[in-house]
């Protein structure tokens, strides 16, 4: 046996098997080199990809383009939220910054780029303005035309308790909340024991206008002294609680309060506003309401005063005379 083959066999001894060739010994210097290579072997084919059907039908691969950057986000609003005159909105057109504007609501139209006019945005919410104005650039003006209309600044908003009560108040409320009657009559005291619960109402205010058209009744028809329900209250409303032997005198007077009823001696409109002090600075003198059985009526007290005609109703017990305040 040559020297050469003499050192294979003893690096490696062989043994033939028909056509097998097998290892049968392996000396201890190259043992653990095979041991290592099986391991690393194993190794790969656990990090391999299982092999995939060629008859089944392969999983679509689906490639998202990226996303536009968003319009702004508006200020999360009520659905039923309200623009009072003052109130400071920024209207934003998506990918048009040079249509984006900070406008003031009041009861008069706005102006706005390419559409015009809009509004009046007292009166109006947020959504309606975006409808609104998203609507008239649909007509030929813009493709994209995402509007995004969010207040910057609310006005104050408030509420009122006159009349018959222990703390005639008025209360100021969060413009995305909302406060019912019967919460704010406990905030001032609750009724006296001579309250007219039967005619107790909610002057409402025009929203664009600021000054009361619509009395809502606080109690049912019946006379009962039953709330109908617990009326949500908006800004501006005020609660009117009558007394059964006086008139009452209330809003931008001097000394709002109760006023005799004497049957001897008339007491008119224009009378028991100069017993309560005359009109303040700001008061509508031309829009005064008198409230009776559940009803509004306007008094231009401004034209009684000076002569020019009018009517200058006498009151009676029950009664109540609201002088409104201009807003601004």
């Amino acid at each position: 046996m040559s020297a050469s083959r003499k050192r294979f066999r003893d690096v490696l001894p062989l043994r033939r098997s028909g056509d097998t060739i097998a290892a049968v010994q392996v000396r201890p210097i190259i043992a653990p080199m095979l041991r290592s290579a099986c391991a690393l072997s194993l190794a790969v084919l656990a990090v391999l990809p299982a092999p995939v059907d060629a008859a089944e039908d392969a999983a679509p691969v689906v490639i998202q383009a990226p996303m536009p950057a968003a319009p702004p986000t508006a200020v999360p609003e009520m659905p039923d939220l309200v623009l009072l005159p003052g109130d400071e909105i920024l209207i934003q057109v998506y990918d048009n910054p040079d249509l984006e504007r900070v406008m003031r609501a009041s009861g008069a139209a706005s102006d706005f780029p390419l559409i015009g006019s809009i509004g009046p945005l007292a009166g109006m919410s947020p959504r309606q303005i975006g409808d609104q104005i998203t609507k008239a650039l649909a007509d030929g003006y813009l493709r994209r035309r995402a509007v995004t209309v969010s207040v910057r600044r609310f006005v104050p908003r408030t509420v009122a308790v006159l009349g018959c009560v222990r703390v005639p108040t008025r209360l100021e409320i969060d413009p995305q909340s909302s406060i019912s009657a019967l919460q704010a009559l406990a905030q001032a005291g609750g009724t006296l024991d001579d309250a007219d619960q039967s005619h107790m109402v909610i002057l409402r205010e025009n929203p664009r206008t600021g000054v009361g058209g619509e009395v809502v009744p606080l109690v049912r028809a019946s006379g009962a002294g039953i709330p109908v329900d617990d009326i949500r209250l908006r800004p501006g409303d005020t609660i009117v609680v009558p007394r059964f032997d006086r008139a009452f005198v209330i809003g931008a007077v001097a000394r709002p309060g109760p006023v005799q009823i004497e049957s001897e001696k008339p007491t008119s409109v224009a009378k028991a506003i100069s017993v309560a002090g005359g009109f303040q600075r700001f008061a509508r003198t031309a829009k005064v309401q008198l409230l009776r059985d559940g009803g509004a009526q306007t008094i231009d007290v401004d034209a009684i005063l000076n002569g020019k005609g009018g009517e200058d109703p006498r009151l009676k017990p029950g009664d109540v005379v609201f002088v409104p305040e201009s807003i601004f």
